[in-house]
């Protein structure tokens, strides 16, 4: 577990800083949420990263690929970062609305 800009601690599950974008696409807004300790701020990071990620899946479709692995860990860090930091009302990990699975 780990403090969050001084506030209660959090898992230790929380996105780690990027140090070098290979995805341009959608890794700047990625890194600028999971760098933001502001929680108003982060607010519009996570709907920021989850727009690009968003428009990053619909071109490059379901195909498993190295960018799709490294998009799905983003995914999974970005609602980490809604559940833990945030402490969005009524998600759960598994069922969060947010941030869809798209590889069905």
């Amino acid at each position: 577990m780990i403090s969050v800009n001084g506030g209660p601690a959090v898992s230790d599950s929380l996105p780690r800083p990027l140090q070098i974008i290979r995805y341009p696409e959608w890794q700047p807004e990625y890194h600028a949420a999971a760098t933001e300790k502001d929680p108003d701020k982060l607010k519009e990071r996570l709907a920021a990263a989850e727009a690009a990620l968003l428009r990053r899946w619909q071109v490059i479709g379901p195909d498993p690929s190295v960018e799709r692995e490294a998009m799905d860990e983003a995914s999974r860090g970005l609602k980490v970062l809604l559940v833990e930091v945030l402490k969005y009302p009524g998600c759960e990990k598994e069922s969060l609305s947010l941030l869809t699975d798209t590889s069905e």
